[in-house]
């Protein structure tokens, strides 16, 4: 077990960092299943981009999956928020921005009806 120690310290720095995921195979299964079902239309604003975002999944067997979404961006976003179906207030979403491929990366509920970056 001592042995293991360093191993699971370095694990769970990579992911406090987003930089590996540590899933279960039915979250695994889940992911796998809402991100091919996710259909994502883009507006581009001059500052702004709006996604509608629509997942037919069946959330009886795959629950409320988060989805990894990355879009091509000029600058880095203030703020990237998401509405889910049915809610009143979007909430915001945490997000990395890539200088080099000009991107920014976030993970948002399968659910989710609306994503605004600006």
């Amino acid at each position: 077990m001592e042995a293991l120690a360093p191993i699971i310290e370095h694990l769970t720095e990579l992911k406090r960092s987003n930089h590996v995921w540590v899933a279960t195979m039915r979250e695994l299964a889940s992911y796998r299943e809402a991100r091919g079902a996710m259909k994502v239309r883009l507006e581009k604003g001059p500052r702004k981009e709006l996604l509608s975002l629509e997942c037919p999944l069946d959330r009886q067997r795959f629950g409320d999956p988060e989805v990894s979404l990355v879009v091509s961006r000029l600058e880095p976003p203030r703020t990237v928020s998401a509405l889910k179906v049915g809610a009143s207030e979007p909430a915001t979403l945490q997000f990395r921005y890539d200088e080099q491929r000009r991107a920014v990366t976030f993970n948002v509920s399968s659910s989710a009806s609306t994503v605004c970056i600006e």
